[in-house]
């Protein structure tokens, strides 16, 4: 999906992956997996990649967030979770760092089930 403001040529760009209809057996979650932005001279890219698809209370979840600052100027960037209850988020960066023109910063994430999670 993207979006473009027609008058100053700021985009944003959001990447989805996964089947949008869930197979009986072997299907993925849709889910967004990357996010392009561009707003006036401050321009990026981030994505995920995930090493496992299974994540249990005895498997862990891991995964690597990529940044690349394609613009200009640096970039701020402060990450906040959100996080259903009964799930952990490790990471082994600063949640708060700044990226330069042209830096590619790659974050290695661990994710854990602490309880199984239930719907009615």
């Amino acid at each position: 999906m993207k979006w473009i403001d027609p008058i100053t040529g700021d985009t944003l760009e959001i990447l989805i992956k996964g089947r949008p209809g869930q197979p009986e057996s072997g299907g993925t979650m849709p889910r967004i997996s990357g996010v392009r932005c561009k707003l006036k001279e401050k321009k990026f890219s981030c994505w995920i990649q995930e090493e496992n698809n299974k994540v249990s209370r005895n498997i862990l979840g891991k995964f690597k967030l990529n940044i690349i600052n394609e613009g200009r100027k640096e970039i701020s960037v402060y990450m906040k979770p959100l996080l259903p209850n009964g799930v952990e988020l490790t990471n082994e960066v600063p949640v708060y760092f700044q990226a330069y023109n042209g830096e590619h910063k790659v974050l290695t994430f661990k994710l854990k089930l602490l309880k199984v999670l239930t719907y009615h």
